[in-house]
């Protein structure tokens, strides 16, 4: 079944207690469709987490539309509970939320809420474990308080990929991790990617965003302002100093040596080109 999520023209302030007429987000429209990659950047505070958090109907507009497969989720007969079951949110340290006893009961956990059979579930867990480089065999009956820090967020990630969901979002799944975590993380959205899901990451790491992603949205103040490819916005200065953001370090130390790099390198865009290069 295909999939898309698109956002047009939402506002959001927060109210009540402690709210204000200052809008988080103001007047932003998006497009997610079926098996893209995409990289919701910005700085700090410019609405990225609450932006995502209206994907699911966390958060409500004070205007515009969600629609999920051209319906209005809004309306009162759209079922907010199946919408996320098709679009899993991975928020920050998702591993914080691990409780049960061994890894297995939790990665099962929602399959087995939605009521599935045990064969269903085993063969979700299974898939999950597998698509996160946690082998079941091994990490299926240890507790998830016995894994190291990565390993705990694998699984914890896992726990939502069983959901089979047809977005993955992730918020800032890097924070932490030292840079094999990094690359093994960017694998991790490329497999989702080969499995035709489509995976949005809120990010500040842009090393990640070079190795994973094909597109990349910028926010900042609450307004989108620029919405397209990786190397495009890599190649753009004035948005970048704008917003405060870096190049990925492989662009950086490209640049800096261009004029010394032989003809072949020149035109390598990022360090897995560069690795498969001295294979």
């Amino acid at each position: 079944m295909s999939f898309s999520l698109e956002l047009k023209n939402i506002s959001f302030r927060y109210t009540g207690l402690g709210g204000s007429e200052r809008l988080i987000l103001d007047d932003v429209s998006l497009h997610v469709g079926e098996n893209e990659s995409v990289a919701l950047v910005g700085p700090s505070g410019s609405g990225k987490t609450t932006l995502i958090q209206h994907f699911t109907g966390l958060l409500r507009p004070v205007s515009g539309q969600i629609f999920y497969n051209e319906k209005n989720i809004w309306d009162r007969k759209f079922s907010l509970s199946k919408l996320r079951e098709k679009i899993g949110i991975v928020f920050q340290f998702p591993e914080s939320q691990l409780f049960e006893e061994t890894v297995f009961k939790d990665v099962a956990f929602g399959p087995k809420n939605l009521g599935y059979s045990p064969d269903e579930i085993e063969k979700r867990v299974h898939e999950a474990l597998l698509a996160v480089e946690l082998k079941p065999q091994k990490f299926g009956e240890r507790s998830p308080f016995r894994l190291s820090e990565g390993e705990k967020r694998r699984a914890a990630i896992a726990g939502v990929l069983a959901m089979e969901p047809d977005l993955i979002v992730f918020d800032e799944p890097t924070a932490g991790l030292d840079p094999q975590g990094v690359r093994r993380m960017a694998d991790i959205a490329k497999r989702l990617l080969d499995a035709g899901k489509s995976v949005l990451v809120v990010t500040h790491n842009m090393d990640f965003v070079a190795q994973a992603i094909d597109r990349v949205v910028v926010i900042n103040k609450g307004k989108i302002l620029f919405d397209g490819a990786t190397k495009a916005l890599f190649t753009n200065e004035s948005l970048l100093d704008e917003t405060g953001l870096d190049l990925p370090v492989f662009d950086t130390v490209v640049r800096e040596m261009r004029d010394t790099l032989p003809d072949v390198l020149k035109n390598i865009e990022n360090i897995n080109e560069l690795l498969r290069y001295f294979k």
